[in-house]
């Protein structure tokens, strides 16, 4: 049985794993982030009368 105050296992095996995602995670995620932004940004700045929707 598992001691809900204790990070080992009853069974003396390894601890548990943390829920917090580990920095190299989260810089992952800030990178793509920056990426995915850096991609759709000039689509959407470009989509107005002066350039995609101008006549001539």
């Amino acid at each position: 049985m598992r001691n809900s105050l204790s990070s080992t296992p009853a069974s003396g095996g390894a601890p548990a794993r943390s829920v917090i995602p580990s920095r190299a995670v989260i810089g992952k995620a800030m990178l793509s982030l920056v990426a995915v932004f850096t991609g759709v940004s000039p689509y959407i700045a470009d989509w107005n009368e002066t350039h995609v929707l101008n006549p001539l």
